[in-house]
């Protein structure tokens, strides 16, 4: 749920070109990576959506990843977003009568 629609509209206004979202996202980052150190966070996974306006002019919409902590990890923790994200997509067998005699 988002608490502040007039905040959420203007985060969701694109970024005049890809430099200017590479150095937000950059210095993101360091945020990130700092404050993850400061509060002894050991796995941490970041997913964004953004935009930017590209060359000619057109809005391009970018969701990338990003991971720190042990990249072993890394797989497990975007299965169990994911799988958490979908929970309430997912069909129950049990629902279906699937496995029952």
């Amino acid at each position: 749920m988002n608490s502040n629609p007039a905040l959420y509209r203007e985060l969701n206004l694109p970024f005049d070109d890809e430099e200017s979202l590479k150095s937000a996202l950059d210095a993101f980052l360091v945020m990130v990576s700092d404050f993850r150190i400061e509060c002894k966070l050991p796995d941490v996974h970041i997913l964004i959506r953004t935009s930017h306006y590209d060359a000619d002019g057109v809005e391009t919409d970018t969701i990338s990843d990003l991971y720190f902590g042990n990249q072993a990890q890394a797989l497990a923790v975007a299965r169990h977003g994911y799988v958490n994200a979908m929970q309430p997509y997912l069909i129950d067998e049990a629902d279906l009568g699937i496995g029952e005699e």
